[in-house]
């Protein structure tokens, strides 16, 4: 009789540590306030192009499939600019910080043959982002 309840009370304390465990390990996403986003500049290369596949068209599939991970997938990224090598897109409501780092990886993992991307930014609750880094047209002017 003392060993079943020794086994009852190990598996008990046991059952308790691994709840413990999973609330503490497990990503908690919260959606962002209504009108607000989440900026991403990344910069794109590719070897071994093709005529069909330029930079751009493979820098829009691999942010277009990470987008599926950790956005709403009816929402479309808004493009904000687009240089030979540097995409900035914005994603409506704000990402939150689990839902950051899980794009940052997918971004930078290399998912489409010969493309490498790193992200540069990601900024939340911007109106306008200069991804050259530099003042935007109307702060210049004023």
């Amino acid at each position: 009789m003392s060993r079943l309840v020794a086994a009852l009370v190990v598996g008990l304390a046991a059952l308790v540590v691994v709840i413990l465990l999973r609330q503490e390990t497990m990503s908690v996403h919260t959606l962002g306030p209504p009108g607000s986003s989440t900026v991403v500049v990344v910069e794109a290369s590719a070897r071994f192009q093709r005529a069909a596949s330029t930079t751009a068209s493979l820098a829009r599939a691999q942010i277009a499939l990470c987008r599926t991970e950790v956005h709403d997938v009816t929402t479309d990224p808004e493009v904000i600019h687009e240089l030979p090598a540097t995409f900035a897109f914005r994603l409506h409501p704000a990402l939150d910080e689990a839902d950051r780092r899980q794009l940052h990886g997918c971004l930078e993992d290399a998912r489409i043959d010969h493309l490498q991307m790193s992200v540069v930014r990601m900024v939340d609750d911007l109106g306008d982002v200069d991804v050259d880094g530099g003042v935007d047209d109307a702060e210049a002017a004023g």
